[in-house]
């Protein structure tokens, strides 16, 4: 049992001995706005050609129990996060070849009509691409942790520096989350994707930034390489990388805000954090 964004999900496994046999995750939540895009989102990725979940049943109005419910079938594997230490170089470069691919494909849907994290084809609820990234980073910029209030203020100074280039980011339609999770790898090959109640417009870049700190946090020096070809694949441009250092650091220090249980985890982020922005513009 996880849970995740108000969510709490179970997976069952039958047996067959009441006719029925198979593997399935259930997802529940007493919020059921949580759900409203997300089986439209999972049929245009497949429309796509993305390795999505089968939804197999799903009831929103909380008529029959008191919680929204979805049931898919389950994709092998588990989180990359579990898998990447043990890959080879080639598996790593065959995975971050076809998530870039899948995360343009993604960008070929039309442009949104606004910026952030909303189903697909629904109005972003910003105006401005800056504008998402700071809702989104709220708590990193108002944080009052003394240690870390020095980055917000340093973060603060340098979106409203980057504003003007922020303000040429097109509404892009992205996966957000396609990171150390959410990607499904069983013996280095890739089963899936999942987890799909939103998606995001604005810049993709953001999402690489996340896969870099996800990276950073949950395996070890040697699955640098990963992002390393997640960048080259992407072949990002000069203002890439500095959205990139800028975004890096927003993620990082929530990272940090987030867990302050291990001490040699936090100062990892801690000092990349410093040179994210040393290097963001």
């Amino acid at each position: 049992m996880t849970y995740g964004h108000g969510s709490v999900t179970y997976r069952v496994d039958l047996d067959g001995q009441a006719g029925e046999s198979g593997s399935f995750i259930v997802r529940t939540s007493v919020d059921s706005t949580i759900y409203r895009g997300t089986r439209h989102n999972i049929d245009v990725l497949r429309d796509l050609g993305l390795p999505v979940p089968v939804v197999v049943d799903a009831d929103l109005t909380q008529n029959r129990y008191p919680f929204a419910y979805m049931i898919m079938e389950v994709i092998a594997g588990r989180d990359l996060r579990y898998e990447l230490d043990t890959m080879s170089r080639d598996q790593m470069s065959e995975l971050a070849g076809r998530i870039v691919g899948f995360e343009r494909d993604v960008m070929s849907l039309a442009p949104g009509g606004g910026y952030g994290f909303v189903p697909i084809g629904w109005p972003g609820r910003h105006a401005r691409w800056v504008d998402a990234v700071r809702a989104d980073r709220i708590e990193v910029l108002k944080t009052t942790e003394p240690d870390l209030m020095p980055f917000a203020r340093k973060l603060t100074e340098l979106l409203s520096h980057a504003e003007s280039r922020l303000d040429g980011v097109p509404p892009t339609c992205f996966l957000d989350d396609l990171t150390t999770k959410n990607v499904m790898v069983r013996d280095g090959v890739l089963q899936g994707l999942v987890d799909f109640d939103v998606v995001c417009y604005g810049d993709p870049v953001y999402w690489l930034a996340l896969t870099q700190v996800a990276v950073l946090s949950d395996t070890s020096p040697k699955c640098q390489f990963y992002v390393d070809e997640l960048m080259r694949f992407w072949q990002a441009t000069d203002a890439d990388r500095a959205n990139f250092a800028l975004y890096c650091a927003l993620h990082a220090v929530e990272f940090v805000r987030h867990d302050n249980a291990d001490s040699v985890w936090r100062s990892r982020l801690i000092e990349a954090s410093e040179k994210w922005l040393a290097e963001a513009r």
